[in-house]
């Protein structure tokens, strides 16, 4: 279904499939939540979640876990979350596409991420990834501006690809090495008429 946004009837929610650009040479997505779900339903998941299993392995996976964390403090302090806890954020649909390589700047790709209901958390994380990208390409400040009713971000940096991102409806879509506003234009066409970054 349809619903008015400054002048333009788009659909309720962001899809990838539908939304990005049609040229491309690489296509995946994936429901970050059934993912989880489906692989404990897998012999191996069922073997591992079983009570004399768990049982029988003891202190190993507090060992692990100990380890994992301990091997990311870096990780933990720059973006606020451990491994596991960045983990747990996503349960929704999560797609990347590369429609492109440039040898100067690298690949021309987009990513978009259901935000679903850890939305806040999910866009605290982009912020302070943003931070350490701006940090390591030598950018300046983060622009902004607004593109058919969307805050688009735009990060240019000294060095590598360019990186832009925006909420479009229920996802946060990241483009590097090429434009967010195209995204949006097919997203408020409904996927027609546009033409393609």
């Amino acid at each position: 279904s349809l619903v008015p946004l400054r002048g333009f009837a788009v659909p309720e929610r962001f899809d990838p499939e539908s939304h990005f650009p049609r040229e491309c040479f690489f296509y995946a997505s994936f429901h970050a939540g059934a993912l989880r779900a489906g692989l404990m339903e897998t012999p191996v998941g069922r073997i591992l979640t079983h009570p004399g299993v768990i049982a029988a392995l003891g202190k190993l996976p507090e060992r692990l876990r100990a380890k994992v964390l301990e091997g990311s403090e870096e990780l933990t302090r720059a973006v606020g979350k451990d491994p596991f806890e960045l983990l747990d954020l996503f349960s929704g649909e999560i797609a990347l596409t590369i429609s492109g390589v440039d040898m100067m700047n690298g690949p021309r790709m987009a990513v978009a991420v259901e935000l679903g209901p850890r939305k806040a958390d999910i866009l605290d994380l982009a912020g302070r990834l943003v931070k350490m990208a701006l940090g390591s390409t030598g950018g300046g400040e983060p622009q902004t501006s607004e593109h058919k009713g969307f805050t688009v971000t735009k990060l240019a940096a000294r060095f590598g690809p360019s990186f832009e991102y925006a909420v479009v409806s229920s996802h946060l879509v990241l483009a590097i090495g090429g434009g967010v506003e195209p995204i949006i234009d097919r997203f408020a066409t409904g996927g027609d008429g546009t033409t393609d970054a």
